[in-house]
Order: structure tokens, then sequence, then C-alpha cells
């Protein structure tokens, strides 16, 4: 993959096996500097519609996010609201 600064990344793309599959999920690992004297963490985020609604924050988009190790995790809930998926009815 090549990042808008020219970067090139080795990249891992996984899709489904069946013959209607529109989508990949490109997985890279990239090493960034140090944040703070906190644990160092794994991250992982992604959106799952098209750039213009990721980038609009009026409408509503979906995407995944998953952080390790979650400090105050009691806390999340508060914080967040519920994270789980509820179907619209």
């Amino acid at each position: 993959m090549v990042d808008p600064d020219g970067v090139r990344t080795d990249a891992i793309l996984v899709a489904s096996p069946r013959p209607n599959t529109k989508h990949v999920l490109a997985i890279t690992c990239v090493a960034i500097p140090r944040l703070g004297p906190d644990p160092e963490i794994f991250l992982f985020h992604g959106g799952f519609d098209a750039a213009e609604i990721m980038t609009d924050p009026t409408r509503e988009a979906g995407f995944l996010a998953f952080l390790y190790p979650l400090s105050e995790a009691a806390n999340v809930r508060e914080r967040l609201g519920s994270v789980d998926y509820v179907p619209k009815r």
C-alpha cells in the first residue's frame, strides 16, 4: 500500500471467498512513536462506508474499533454507552 505521502507499507488483504464480494479488509502494521509513559497498546480501527460518508460528521457511518489493553474497562459503558449492535426496528 502507498499512503498519501508516498510511503509504502506491506499489507495483507482479506476478503470473503464468495463470488459477490465487493470489499476487502487491508491489514498493515506500522510502528509509531510512544505517546507517553503508559503501557503500549494494540489498536485497530476501520471504516466500512464510502469515503464521502466516513468523512462527513453529519452522517451515520459504520466502523469497527479494538483497543487492548483497555484501561478503566469497568467505566467504558458509562463513557461510551452501549457498543453492542442493536438492529433498527
